[in-house]
């Protein structure tokens, strides 16, 4: 995970980020990019790769979430100013613990650019509804993905991730 990007007053940017050939079992989260709204400081997250991994039973197992407010007090605040860019995930195969299992949602103020989503290929079996994805504010790349991950379903914003 990488995470409260945006939060703090002295951040740099961040580059070349790869995760690759990794197993993740029962975990509550999966592959993911946070950022804070409000963001002090106009940064950058670019070319970050996730490939080849393996996921058992993960709670969100593909995320990039630019609107990231555990604590609920975020409405009306400004957007996030940390620019994502240069972001792939390839090669991610497995299940997921949660019906939601792609999100990908990017700043109205700095949308993301240049996401890639190849041979994404994740199942959900359990109760709570059907395997779905959510996008908002990007254009991916997308080649490989079953129809419900490919980021069309909605763009209505769910619960927040705990």
């Amino acid at each position: 995970s990488i995470g409260s990007l945006g939060r703090y007053n002295n951040e740099e940017s961040l580059a070349g980020i790869r995760v690759k050939n990794s197993t993740l079992i029962n975990t509550q989260n999966g592959v993911r990019i946070k950022t804070w709204p409000n963001s002090p400081l106009a940064t950058t997250a670019s070319d970050i790769h996730f490939e080849d991994i393996i996921m058992v039973n993960v709670g969100n197992p593909i995320v990039i979430d630019q609107l990231y407010c555990p604590y609920k007090k975020c409405d009306n605040l400004p957007p996030s100013k940390v620019k994502i860019s240069n972001v792939s995930f390839k090669n991610i195969k497995g299940s997921s613990a949660t019906p939601l299992a792609l999100k990908i949602v990017c700043s109205s103020g700095s949308q993301c650019e240049n996401v890639e989503l190849t041979d994404i290929d994740l199942t959900y079996n359990g109760a709570k509804g059907t395997l779905s994805s959510q996008c908002l504010n990007v254009k991916p790349t997308i080649s490989g993905l079953m129809s419900a991950l490919a980021c069309a379903t909605s763009i209505v914003m769910p619960p927040p991730l705990i």
